[in-house]
């Protein structure tokens, strides 16, 4: 369980270093945990420093049934402004960031745009642009060869800084979770509520391949495809982690062998 939110300092910092006197500036990339390109709050949480992206897209926002400058599928911006406002998206820019590299693209922006894609439906990086009838608001969507930049990084080193960069975004939303009247969502089950106990369910769900593709095979519902393993947390209903596997990978009786799989640190 996430601990209590720590001491809360808020400040602005600019978005590069200057040297040399006026006129002159040097930019460098933005080390872990920290983001240098856009206004962003700075809060101290269990010893760690925590940003929260100040983007100024979301400012003015309202919402309503007519008007003009409407967008469809209204949730989708709530998705991006919950990852903004909860740091995440400040936080997987500088995850993803490379020394002497500065993308037009915040690339955190670009990999939590492809989240909000993925929840509207995208099957592939081409779909990114589901996105772009939400420019008023968002801004112009990522293309598809940004997207695809983004993903390359992901060496094992890199996927290590966006598990704790999970982690972290998530202590933080619990311990908001945690000052709600109500309290943390803890299961009950026969009467009984289950203080203390984070509840993990395992599953697996068939992906069906339309052509040949890495990694896809017959499954036992006599289809072609993938069957990835997932792992949810039934309090907050957050989805943990996904593990790709082929068609023919083991059924419910194989979850339990690898539930060792689960990046446990990613929970907190």
């Amino acid at each position: 369980m996430a601990g209590e939110l720590g001491d809360r300092s808020a400040g602005l910092s600019g978005g590069a270093a200057t040297a040399g006197g006026i006129g002159s500036a040097v930019r460098r990339a933005p080390r872990f945990g920290e983001i240098t390109r856009l206004p962003h709050h700075v809060i101290s949480q269990a010893g760690a420093l925590f940003v929260m992206d100040d983007t100024r897209w979301d400012h003015g926002l309202t919402v309503t049934g007519e008007g003009q400058g409407l967008v469809g599928h209204a949730g989708a911006v709530l998705l991006r402004k919950l990852a903004d406002r909860a740091g995440l998206t400040a936080a997987l820019g500088s995850a993803l960031a490379r020394k002497g590299k500065f993308p037009l693209v915040d690339r955190g922006v670009a990999l939590v745009s492809m989240a909000v894609a993925i929840a509207l439906g995208a099957t592939s990086m081409n779909d990114i642009t589901l996105l772009a009838h939400h420019a008023p608001v968002l801004g112009p969507e990522p293309s598809d060869t940004t997207v695809r930049r983004t993903l390359e990084l992901a060496d094992p080193a890199t996927l290590d800084k966006v598990a704790r960069v999970r982690a972290r975004v998530r202590a933080h939303v619990w311990s908001l979770i945690v000052a709600r009247p109500g309290g943390f969502p803890w299961l009950a089950i026969a009467g009984k509520v289950l203080a203390g106990w984070l509840v993990i369910d395992l599953d697996g769900t068939l992906i069906t391949a339309r052509s040949d593709k890495e990694g896809a095979a017959p499954t036992f519902k006599m289809g072609y495809g993938f069957h990835p393993l997932g792992a949810w947390c039934a309090n907050t209903a957050e989805s943990l982690a996904m593990l790709l596997r082929p068609g023919n990978a083991g059924s419910v009786r194989h979850e339990v062998a690898q539930v060792e799989w689960i990046h446990w640190e990613e929970v907190g």
